[in-house]
């Protein structure tokens, strides 16, 4: 008989619809009766927070450090559950009474708030899963654990600092890697710096200008594409500016399915954009990063030895030139995992 999931997400970034969408691919194509809850949607604020996190994003990055410092706070966390629970628990409750779930999935943090109101005020039998899907573990949502059942994680080290904060809950807590759809992951036969894609998100002009100049001038690699995404100005000036027959200039990339054909990626540390190099061996260089959960995934790919962070120009040169010789395949094989998402399951 079909066993029935909720799975709890929240659309403000592309990492957890990401996990949400490939964990929700899975399960329908084993015929699973699937139902997706989307908390951002209720929210009276929704635009207000999609604006608020790009303006501190890209105008004052610093504001999105305290913010984090602040929400570390149990404190905070009592009274965002009593805000959250007390306005939009009545629509969760009957949404979920409705549907009559087997087993409720989280990908986003805040969900558990509305299943703690829940299994508090209501006698329907769920299992209950927590699927993190940030590199570190710095905020203190989990504290109040009782209802979830398990907790999936991306790696060792987020499984041991986790297992130190609920010791009594080590044995629920599993390591799975990101939950990518197995068809993305790749493993390289050799690292090679022929083919560097340039990420343009964020990135300012100037640096932008000049780390293309510098290329200009070299001859080891084959191809460098220019992707504009979400820098419209960079990328507008870059392709008047710096033309040469080597360098190709694209607005959008279907990244997951070229990273096969990209050696290198100079690029901001957005998770999604992580995990999917990870996946396929691809080595990142990150000139430029966002405090707060960017931090925590540059940490995540140091402690693999997976990235090189620096804002020079003449040593990125320098990397793309030779360094990236010393770069050690096993360092991906040794966190990666092309099962997560069966994993993930086949524990339930």
């Amino acid at each position: 008989m079909n066993k029935k999931y909720l799975i709890l997400t929240a659309s403000y970034w592309d990492w957890h619809n990401a996990a949400k969408s490939w964990i929700q691919n899975y399960l329908e194509k084993k015929w699973e009766i699937v139902q997706v809850f989307d908390y951002a949607n209720m929210l009276e604020a929704k635009q207000f927070s999609k604006n608020f996190y790009k303006f501190c994003s890209e105008k004052y990055p610093v504001l999105r450090k305290y913010y984090f410092k602040m929400v570390d706070l149990h404190t905070s966390n009592i009274v965002a559950k009593k805000y959250f629970t007390s306005k939009y628990s009545n629509g969760f409750n009957k949404m979920v009474n409705d549907f009559n779930p087997d087993y409720i999935i989280s990908v986003f943090p805040i969900s558990q708030y509305f299943v703690w109101h829940h299994k508090e005020n209501h006698t329907l039998h769920f299992k209950f899963w927590v699927v993190i899907t940030d590199s570190s573990i710095p905020l203190p949502w989990y504290f109040e654990d009782k209802y979830i059942d398990k907790f999936f994680v991306l790696d060792n080290y987020a499984k041991d600092f986790l297992a130190k904060k609920l010791p009594d809950r080590k044995d629920d807590i599993i390591s799975t890697f990101f939950p990518l759809e197995s068809k993305y992951f790749l493993d390289k036969e050799k690292l090679n710096n022929k083919t560097i894609a340039i990420l343009l998100t964020w990135f300012p002009y100037e640096f932008s200008k000049r780390i293309l100049e510098k290329l200009e001038n070299e001859d080891f690699y084959e191809k460098i594409i220019i992707i504009k995404w979400r820098n419209d100005y960079v990328y507008n000036k870059l392709e008047n500016e710096v033309k040469n027959e080597k360098f190709g200039y694209t607005t959008y990339l279907k990244i997951k399915e070229e990273l096969k054909n990209i050696d290198i990626f100079i690029s901001k540390p957005g998770w999604a954009m992580v995990s999917e190099c990870v996946a396929q061996d691809t080595y990142m260089i990150i000139p430029f990063y966002i405090e707060g959960q960017e931090k925590e995934n540059i940490d995540f790919l140091e402690r693999n030895n997976l990235w090189f962070h620096t804002k020079s120009t003449h040593k990125i040169i320098d990397f793309l030139k030779q360094w990236y010789k010393d770069i050690k395949l096993d360092n991906f094989k040794k966190i990666k995992n092309k099962n997560a998402i069966k994993d993930i399951i086949d524990n339930l």
